[in-house]
């Protein structure tokens, strides 16, 4: 009797809960939530046609460009995603998740460590395995990581590529930022670097353009992602 009646509690619920599929996981993948061959009708399967919605991104320089938004009111789930034909909202360009978000980047196995926004960068070393490049401060396009220098962040996916924008620490000074503001890039290892305690302040993963897979080199892709303007706010 005790059986029925919690098998007829569940049935109930079930009956009345929102047909939204939940994430499984809070890592962002090649594949998941959204993979290249994604559309935004893909994206209202997933989330529900209540937790997707059309909003014209900052892309910098005055600029906007039209997204779909996940979860657009929920700091810690919301995930902007920007399309190579807008219109249709069809093969995501890149996604982006920013300051006071909890989605993760999971590293391919065997390495099973995750970056998140707001992770040092020490720990981004740690993952990657060996130092790499990093934009001077202070401009558009500052404390974007450039060139992971072979690391194991520079193998992201077989499909997508790895972003990671970093900013002062809240600690840091006016006069470390300061200098770390000057030149072109610095080595994540730099005097400079170090002393601004840098803070992962947005993370996006990135596809080759449709019609140019498998053609597209990694230094022109880091290019067109930096002209779109994934920069933290």
């Amino acid at each position: 009797m005790r059986f029925e009646l919690t098998f007829l509690a569940c049935a109930a619920t079930a009956l009345v809960a929102p047909a939204v599929a939940q994430p499984a996981s809070d890592a962002l993948t090649c594949a998941w939530p959204v993979s290249r061959d994604s559309d935004e009708a893909a994206l209202v399967k997933s989330f529900g046609a209540g937790n997707v919605v059309h909003e014209d991104i900052d892309i910098g320089e005055g600029a906007t460009e039209p997204a779909s938004v996940i979860f657009p009111n929920d700091p810690k789930r919301r995930i902007e995603v920007l399309w190579y034909f807008a219109d249709k909202r069809q093969k995501p360009k890149w996604i982006t998740v920013r300051r006071g978000s909890t989605w993760t980047f999971s590293q391919a196995p065997p390495d099973r460590r995750r970056i998140t926004v707001g992770a040092s960068l020490a720990d981004v070393e740690a993952i990657n395995g060996r130092p790499f490049l990093i934009n001077a401060l202070g401009w558009a396009l500052g404390g974007y990581a450039l060139d992971w220098q072979g690391g194991a962040l520079a193998r992201a996916g077989s499909d997508c590529e790895l972003t990671l924008v970093f900013e002062p620490h809240p600690k840091a000074t006016d006069a470390a930022v300061r200098r770390a503001s000057r030149g072109s890039k610095f080595k994540s290892t730099s005097r400079e670097m170090r002393a601004v305690m840098p803070i992962v302040g947005s993370m996006s993963l990135s596809w080759r353009p449709p019609s140019f897979a498998g053609i597209v080199k990694p230094e022109r892709r880091r290019n067109d992602i930096a002209r779109a303007g994934i920069f933290t706010r």
